[in-house]
């Protein structure tokens, strides 16, 4: 449903992900070292941590009070598939295609 654009670059550990919807755009810093940190998501503050489980990225957000989607992301057949997985364990998946 509609378009997203990402734009990613890694350096080491260190990934950047731009996300460029048509409502907004967000921007985000990953650390993929398994080391838990703080993290500002629309105002709000939370918990983070990042690693990779073979060739996939997971991230995990904390936020006192409140569950929050775990994050996945991977290459698939030449394009790139983020998946949130719900607290419920419902999975919403995005699939992006190289430009």
């Amino acid at each position: 449903m509609g378009t997203v654009k990402a734009i990613i670059s890694q350096s080491g550990n260190r990934i950047h992900i731009e996300d460029i919807r048509p409502i907004r755009a967000t921007s985000t810093v990953l650390h993929a070292d398994g080391v838990q940190r703080d993290d500002v998501l629309n105002g709000k503050h939370m918990k983070v941590v990042s690693y990779w489980e073979g060739n996939v990225l997971i991230s995990q957000r904390r936020m006192i009070g409140k569950a929050m989607p775990t994050s996945r992301r991977y290459l698939q057949e030449g394009g790139m598939v983020s998946e949130q997985v719900l607290p419920n364990g419902e999975i919403v998946k995005q699939l992006f295609v190289r430009c």
